[in-house]
């Protein structure tokens, strides 16, 4: 235990989460949300009552408590029969804390259940007395008749049965010697025991008459206190489970009920229910036995409210019992089973997997049909739809055959048809009652609804239409009723069915794939994750809600390049952060401080609302360096496929306004036009710009970047507008791993997104949203200690990473085991502090060498100096005016084109601070804008360049603007108090002096 946390959460296993407050004596979670004092603590670990904890309590603390009248709790007779044949059965178990000799061996000296589940099924001691497993030998009806229950009683609980022997009746025990039996146990009682006969002779449980009427599954407690679920089949598959520390898990014991199922829909509304069934099948029967259970709940729990997935293990392992034991002794079973369920299917990817081991397109075919499989495309978005039409192609299915079963119901057109039928003129057709016909239609699988300004959409297979003469709503309404908007009554229909949807649709907020409530600081974000369902992250907690129909009122569009996400709520933040780790941060090809960079900034896609305006990022670095590998991998992570190109300026547009990430690969300065430029611009200030809405004359949509934008290229932006919003990052062989593998890396990233992806989003909401007001102590270490750096128009934004690397430091840390802080990093500060001066540093530099070579001013005077130093090297000093009223030796020179009088100091020998010498002489000149500007002419004209000052004025300003940078690379503009900045103003004639300083 560190301090006040324990390390690993009992309950959920998450790290760094468990919280204990000694002071006040409670504990809370603040990944499963559990908590409470010392007693419920007790209760919810052991599984175990008020008074059993209070006991245990008390043993715990030395302290012996009084017997004191107990309550009156209002046990039946059957209920008080029941604890005490647990307690018995439990007894005869024999489930001790010392060795098992060689000795024992099924039913010598009462052993047998120690042997049967130590020995022989190699459960745990402390799972199996927490759990009452027991053992029968018999002697259960002279137990209690022992503890005074009489035979009518004892007959009457089910738990023995009357025979005969010579005709004459006795009563004896319902389960036979030698079973093992497994009490089922809820909330204080015992509701049902099941047994396992070692012989295999004997196949019975307690009858429905006598079980309790609430029994639902073995350890049906966990139902409602955690939001994952493992449900396997049977007592031992259980117990294996529980042995490798996971209690999450509950026991059907059979197929599964009418009840049982009920009772999952009741309790896993927004929860992740995994499956874990037996690996036997009827091929006759596709509803019975381990696989067909599978498909009786999947398809009554296919709702958006509920997340069903299926654990996928090796089909020579019978159930998970005998996987779990069957593992190596080096294999942690604990981390095994959380793989399994981080790899877990959905129902729709097992079933074409199961489809596949068909043999014959046709029978293939008639399964895809028969299990509903068309019916389930037809209702996903666009991007999970496309992902199992390729599985259906690699079925040997044609994509125009796979199209025409997934094509939408025809009875909406055929209703409309027999209306139309009816007319002796297609146009008398009423327009209000085909609206009415198309709304009651398609609003069974859809949803109409209206926004602030009054405009109407329908929310249809997951993507959205205006109402209204558009095309993507025109082409929608052809393919479901054959009606145009050019012939009537297909306008009037359009315009009655707008009004319907006005006045009887949701008013709910439409925005692309991710919104942002800052009134709350809640996230709302769409992964096109199974069920349609979005996140709603906030710092109370992060819930599965669906899209459109939740009561915040939110609906996002569907990104169609993100892959669904599977959000996995009980994953451990450590285990994704160590996965991101070894397959993004360590596979970045560049200095180890900017892979935090390039990590935090990442992680912003989430969080773009939380500031004004955000930076670019630029991978730079020359051929095969890594760069655009890097974007491969990021691109991977946020889509789950590689989406890299060189896109127009429309289509970055279209990408921004509607994904989390626009990568731009290869982009060259010689390749950047204007509209390009201005978009970059745009992206980064939050900008956006009109465009006409497609289908219409008039109408105008605001297109609005809303993305991350990453451009890779070996050349840096020449523009300072771009290179102060741009991260720069350099990229190098020298960073590259020698164990670095593409293919396999790609691989794992796809394979892991659901836990890396889930790993950030609880990261974001446990560790970021609750602290958004550090961003202040951030602005203030910008401002004091970084004032002015290089990408300060950026500072708001920068603190958003700054936060991040603040917390992301701890999961992945920056000291290695050989520095002298690693482990000390409570005390001494885990790093950060170094790397975000290590970043301002580092695009300072950058910045510095980049604006001093973009620069069109200091290009231009340094060439004009060169002319200048030339020619009065070749004339000699003696050809030279001698200045004798200046202070310093110095010489004048007036150039017969440029025109412009340079003074030159006689160069003088001196030395630097380690007694290094070198020459310096300082050069300047005052003259006016328009004098400039005409220098410049002549100075471009005799080099074949292009003067970009075509006037004082602009001169003037853009010299203004670029002062800093004259600074950077020795020049001075040099001012008189009263003129600032100029040197002198004579009749409103305004006139600079430039210096600089030429060391050799």
């Amino acid at each position: 235990m560190k301090r006040s946390h324990l390390e690993e959460c009992p309950f959920c296993n998450g790290h760094n989460c468990f919280s204990i407050d000694r002071a006040k004596g409670v504990y809370k979670c603040f990944q499963c949300e559990v908590g409470g004092d010392v007693f419920t603590f007790l209760e919810s670990y052991h599984n175990i009552g008020t008074a059993e904890a209070l006991r245990r309590a008390a043993a715990f603390a030395g302290v012996t408590l009084s017997e004191a009248k107990r309550r009156d709790i209002k046990f039946s007779v059957k209920e008080r029969i029941f604890l005490e044949a647990t307690e018995y059965y439990h007894a005869q178990a024999r489930i001790t804390d010392t060795p098992l000799s060689s000795e024992e061996c099924p039913g010598s000296n009462g052993n047998g259940g120690r042997q049967y589940f130590i020995a022989q099924r190699g459960h745990r001691e402390d799972v199996l007395k927490l759990m009452k497993a027991g053992w029968t030998d018999g002697g259960l009806t002279d137990h209690l008749r022992g503890k005074g229950f009489t035979d009518d009683e004892i007959k009457s609980s089910g738990l023995a049965k009357e025979r005969k022997n010579n005709g004459v009746a006795y009563l004896s025990d319902y389960f036979v010697k030698g079973l093992a039996v497994f009490p089922h146990m809820d909330g204080g009682k015992v509701l049902h025991f099941t047994i396992k006969d070692p012989a295999k002779k004997f196949l019975y449980q307690l009858t429905n008459e006598y079980r309790a009427r609430e029994w639902r599954f073995y350890n049906q407690s966990v139902l409602y206190r955690f939001n994952e679920i493992i449900v396997v089949e049977g007592e031992n598959d259980l117990l294996s489970v529980m042995d490798a520390g996971v209690i999450h898990g509950i026991g059907m014991i059979g197929q599964p009920s009418d009840e049982q199922i009920k009772s999952l829909k009741t309790a896993c509304v927004g929860k992740h229910l995994y499956l874990w069934m037996d690996n036997d099948e009827d091929p006759g029967k596709p509803l019975v036995k381990g696989k067909g259970y599978i498909r009786r709940i999947c398809t009554a729990l296919q709702e958006v409210k509920y997340n069903v997935r299926v654990i996928v293990y090796p089909e020579e392992f019978k159930d998970p019992d005998e996987y779990l034991r069957g593992l190596s002794g080096d294999i942690d079973r604990k981390k095994e089973i959380k793989r399994l369920q981080h790899e877990a299917l959905d129902y729709i990817t097992w079933e074409i997997r199961e489809i596949s081991r068909l043999e014959g397109l046709d029978k293939r075919l008639e399964a895809l049909k028969d299990r509903k499989i068309f019916a389930a495309l037809g209702d996903m978005v666009e991007a999970e739809k496309l992902v199992f039409i390729e599985k259906l192609e690699a079925l040997g299915l044609t994509r125009k055959a796979i199209d025409e079963q997934i094509e939408i119901s025809q009875e909406l057109r055929s209703e409309l048809e027999v209306y139309f039928l009816s007319l002796q003129n297609k146009r008398e057709a009423d327009p209000n009652r085909v609206a009415s016909v198309i709304y009651k239609h398609i609003g069974k699988q859809g949803q109409f609804f209206r926004d602030r300004d009054g405009r109407v959409y329908l929310f249809y297979k997951h993507l959205i239409y205006e109402i209204g003469n558009n095309r993507p709503f025109n082409a929608l309404m052809k393919r479901t009723t054959l009606l145009l908007p050019t012939k009537e009554p297909g306008r009037s229909v359009w315009e009655s069915l707008a009004s319907e949807a006005y006045n009887f649709g949701r008013q709910i907020d439409l925005a692309s794939w991710i919104s942002t409530d800052r009134t709350t600081d809640t996230i709302y974000v769409n992964l096109n994750s199974p069920n349609n369902v979005i996140l709603k992250i906030s710092k109370a907690g992060i819930e599965e809600i669906p899209n459109g129909l939740n009561p915040d009122g939110v609906l996002l569009k569907s990104s169609r390049k993100i892959l669904p996400v599977n959000f996995l709520p009980d994953c451990e933040i450590r285990d994704g952060m160590a996965a991101l780790r070894e397959l993004i941060f360590e596979n970045l090809a560049c200095e180890m401080e900017q892979k935090y960079l390039v990590l935090c900034w990442f992680m912003t896609a989430f969080l773009l609302d939380f500031a004004p305006y955000m930076a670019l990022m630029k991978f730079s670095g020359p051929t095969s360096s890594g760069k655009t590998t890097a974007a491969k991998l990021l691109s991977l992570l946020i889509y789950g496929n590689e989406h890299l190109g060189d896109s127009s300026t429309a289509a970055m547009y279209a990408v921004s306004s509607q994904n989390p990430l626009l990568i731009v690969d290869n982009l060259e300065s010689e390749d950047m036009t204007k509209s390009g430029q201005k978009f970059f611009l745009l992206s980064a200030t939050k900008g956006g710009k009109e465009k006409r809405t497609a289908g219409t004359e008039t109408d105008t949509t605001e297109e609005m970047p809303k993305a991350l934008v990453l451009i890779t290229g070996i050349e840096p932006f020449t523009k300072s507008e771009m290179s102060n919003r741009t991260y720069d990052v350099e990229y190098s062989n020298k960073f590259k791993g020698e164990d670095f593998i593409e293919d396999e890396v790609i691989r794992q990233i796809i394979k892991r997104r659901d836990l890396i992806m889930s790993a950030i989003i609880k990261f974001i909401q446990k560790e970021i949203l609750p602290n958004l007001h550090k961003r202040r102590d951030f602005i203030t270490i910008l401002k004091k200690d970084h004032r002015g750096h290089a990408k300060n128009r950026t500072d708001e934004f920068l603190s958003i990473m700054m936060l991040i690397l603040e917390k992301l430091v701890r999961h992945i840390p920056f000291y290695s085991e050989n520095d002298p802080y690693y482990g000390m990093e409570e005390e001494v500060g885990w790093g950060d502090a170094e790397i975000r001066k290590a970043w301002i540093e580092y695009q300072d530099a950058k910045a510095k060498e980049t604006e001093t070579m973009s620069s069109n001013i200091i290009k231009l005077l340094d060439g004009l100096i060169r002319e200048y130093l030339m020619k009065m090297k070749d004339l000699g000093n003696d050809a030279l005016e001698y200045d004798r009223d200046h202070e310093d030796q110095v010489y004048k020179y007036v150039h017969p084109e440029y025109a412009l009088e340079l003074m030159k100091t006689k160069p003088e020998i001196m030395k630097d601070e380690r007694e290094e010498e070198y020459v310096s002489t300082i050069i300047e000149f005052v003259a006016t804008p328009k004098e400039i500007v005409y220098a410049f002419d002549r100075f471009c004209k005799n080099n074949g360049l292009r003067n970009p000052y075509s006037n004082a004025s602009i001169f003037g300003e853009r010299l203004k603007n670029d002062r800093h940078l004259l600074e950077k690379t020795g020049w001075e503009l040099v001012n008189r108090k009263n003129v600032e900045p100029y040197w002198k103003i004579i009749k409103g004639v305004r006139f600079w002096k430039f210096r600089k300083t030429i060391v050799r």
